[in-house]
């Protein structure tokens, strides 16, 4: 579920620090146009991901029988992929369209910018463009998310108070372990909403004229919300077993792979000065024989 947010930090902050910069646009032209498509569509999947993922769940946990649950052709689940993104590029293209390269006067200073230039309409459409965005990267999809969530709770529940009447404990470990799945879900997308509500509520107001634009605010909001990428791993090791455990057998890796190279790194240099050392000796003998 993370992936495509980690792979939107990755790509697009470089092109968003050079964009704030009073400096000119050192890429090509055609980025200008490529890196906000690229954002807009990471983000609309990570959205469209996490709503798929509810539905999923709220059918899995439906399903009487974990085997018939658990089947999942590998076709649809790469049709299911290829629509998300699909649907994330054709959504995303009208807020990228409209990027251009532009020569600006800074302080005295010809640069060429990446800026937004929007078509002169009778209607404000900077505001338009902002409240689609809101309601289809935020508002749908997280409230429908947050509706199955509800619906998967209220299942849960009632098979909870099925599985406490029986005695097998085999059941009762398998109901616990699939409201804790759950409830990590549940934790990563309200994670992802919160660090996302502040620079959607700061570009609407700007939009509609309540407050004026100021950029130290805007890097703030947009670093909170780029944040959100930080805080899965966290909560899948504190929520997931078998994640923490492969966390902390990658970190052991890590550490022992360091000392190796520490350890061989200090034997060469050891080696280095051992031979040194012998070539200075004999240079010594050979001139005082000579």
């Amino acid at each position: 579920m993370s992936e495509q947010n980690r792979s939107n930090v990755l790509f697009n902050i470089p092109f968003n620090v050079v964009r704030m910069l009073p400096i000119s646009w050192p890429f090509w032209s055609a980025l200008c146009i490529l890196a906000p498509l690229i954002q807009y569509s990471c983000v609309y999947v990570s959205t469209f991901t996490m709503t798929l993922i509810a539905l999923h769940r709220l059918w899995m946990v439906r399903q009487r029988s974990a085997t018939n649950a658990g089947k999942n052709s590998w076709k649809k689940v790469a049709l299911m992929v290829m629509g998300i993104w699909l649907i994330a590029i054709t959504l995303s293209i009208p807020h990228a369209s409209f990027n251009r390269v532009k020569e600006k006067r800074y302080y005295g200073r010809l640069l060429y910018r990446c800026r937004i230039q929007y078509p002169r309409v009778t209607f404000n459409f900077p505001l338009m463009m902002t409240v689609e965005v809101l309601i289809t990267q935020y508002l749908l999809p997280l409230s429908i998310t947050l509706i199955v969530y509800v619906k998967i709770g209220i299942v849960i529940a009632r098979q909870g108070a099925l599985i406490c009447k029986l005695s097998d404990e085999r059941k009762r470990r398998q109901s616990e372990a699939k409201r804790r799945r759950i409830f990590m879900l549940a934790l990563a997308v309200a994670t992802f909403a919160t660090c996302w509500a502040p620079i959607n509520l700061y570009v609407l107001l700007v939009d509609m004229g309540a407050v004026e634009f100021h950029q130290v605010a805007f890097i703030m909001c947009h670093w909170f919300a780029m944040s959100s990428v930080c805080y899965n791993p966290i909560i899948y090791c504190w929520l997931n077993e078998k994640f923490r455990n492969g966390a902390k057998q990658s970190l052991r890796t890590i550490l022992e792979f360091a000392h190796i190279s520490a350890k061989h790194s200090n034997l060469t240099n050891n080696n280095n000065n051992s031979r040194k050392k012998k070539i200075s000796s004999f240079n010594e003998n050979f001139q005082r024989r000579f």
